[in-house]
């Protein structure tokens, strides 16, 4: 029933590892060509069972054949998911420690020569001269990420950490492209959805394809525009806001920059908001000149990709909406999310909890019924309770609670998810 969707994913396993050079995956490669070339059914048994490094000829069966491939398909996404957490396809340059005298902007360097000869002939406390000058000096006026990916490589490695989104990519990659062929950055993003639909992890996942730093800023219930715009030096606890606190940190001057809940910003008891604040910011016109109140002078933020996120932009102003291309994520069907499941989910799990593919029996019924009971509009409860599934598994196999293999059925589920009975009760007030 499912020989055809595993064979033709681990074709498509085949191809992302194409161009790929490390000994890891080039062995991998070899060994995944070697068993999908294989036209008798048993053979592909046998090259599966040898594969996974199972014992015994019970798995020599033609009717395991949907079964080992799936074992496969899971194993190899779960190893190809380790090894690019600490291996991108395109890493970023390592971030240096800051700025030296030598490469800072001539108005900032004037600056630094001034407060470094002041702080060198006082006599009383200059403390905060000193945290200021350290601050300006680690801030990367020049540091940037060198990588520049062509746009089929930005897609490529879109495509294969991301199920699905097809029309969405489509239209986030057509900006993209203008600004690989142009280098001029005149778009902010915004990814609108319900909750667990993937906003923020498809801007982690574009940063990576880009070979960018990623800085998540959060705003829900931010209502103070010093966190953006930074306090004046003037106060005792005056320190840069949130953006160029986030640039220092990672080390580089252009990066990805999520936005993250900005429809959840609040008004103050002076009735001040942070979205004034990023009316200046999200304006393409003063992006190359943002000043910050900390630092006062003017920063080049025209080489950073912002990209917002919100569930719903009925609470936005129509001034800030005007300076951000808004995207529509929609709910994913249930089909999508065993999709995501199959592809990433379970793979990530199995990695993250160290149980092995072989370890586990989920048959597709099941992991439909997992679908189904997590009643969501993205795939969070899903990937928390697949992550709960395979923890009680290692538990279960570890204790000897049962054989060399996991079974899931429907006992198993309730209690994952609590009982049919409970989940009817409850259902009612999910919000």
């Amino acid at each position: 029933m499912y020989t055809s969707f595993y064979i033709n994913n681990l074709n498509n396993v085949l191809t992302e590892l194409s161009d790929k050079k490390d000994f890891f995956f080039v062995k991998i490669r070899d060994e995944l060509t070697r068993l999908v070339s294989l036209d008798d059914p048993l053979a592909k048994c046998q090259g599966a069972v040898a594969y996974l490094g199972l014992t015994g000829d019970k798995y020599i069966n033609e009717s395991n054949v949907d079964r080992l491939a799936e074992l496969v398909f899971w194993d190899i996404k779960s190893k190809f998911l380790n090894k690019n957490s600490s291996t991108d396809s395109f890493q970023a340059n390592p971030s240096t420690e800051g700025s030296t005298d030598v490469n800072l902007p001539e108005k900032v360097s004037v600056i630094v020569k001034e407060l470094t000869s002041r702080i060198n002939t006082s006599t009383g406390d200059s403390s905060a001269d000193k945290v200021y000058l350290d601050t300006i000096k680690k801030y990367p006026w020049n540091n940037s990420s060198k990588l520049k990916p062509t746009i089929s490589q930005v897609k490529s490695s879109l495509d294969s950490s991301m199920f699905g989104f097809s029309d969405i990519k489509e239209k986030i990659l057509s900006s993209v492209a203008s600004y690989l062929r142009t280098g001029n950055l005149d778009f902010n993003l915004g990814l609108v959805g319900s909750p667990g639909v993937g906003k923020s992890f498809f801007a982690e996942e574009l940063s990576k394809a880009l070979g960018r730093k990623f800085v998540r800023i959060s705003l829900g219930g931010l209502n103070e525009p010093v966190e953006i715009k930074g306090l004046n030096r003037g106060y005792k606890s005056s320190l840069p806001g949130r953006i160029i606190r986030g640039i220092i940190d990672c080390g580089e001057n252009n990066p990805v920059i999520l936005l993250d809940e900005i429809d959840k910003i609040t008004i103050n008891s002076n009735g001040q908001s942070p979205a004034d604040c990023l009316l200046e910011l999200l304006d393409n016109s003063h992006k190359k000149s943002f000043v910050d109140n900390y630092l006062e002078v003017p920063v080049d933020l025209s080489k950073v990709i912002f990209i917002c996120t919100a569930n719903s932009i009925d609470n936005i102003s129509s001034a800030l909406r005007s300076r951000i291309n808004f995207i529509t994520i929609p709910d994913y069907s249930i089909e999508e999310k065993v999709g995501i499941a199959n592809n990433f989910l379970i793979p990530k799990n199995l990695q993250s909890t160290g149980l092995f593919a072989k370890e586990i029996y989920l048959d597709q019924d099941f992991l439909h019924k997992m679908v189904a009971r997590s009643n969501e509009s993205g795939v969070r409860k899903l990937n928390n309770k697949l992550n709960e599934l395979f923890s009680y598994a290692v538990y279960s196999l570890d204790c000897s609670l049962c054989d060399d293999i996991f079974y899931v059925n429907n006992s198993v589920l309730d209690k994952v998810f609590g009982s049919e009975e409970n989940l009817n009760n409850l259902k009612d007030y999910v919000l």
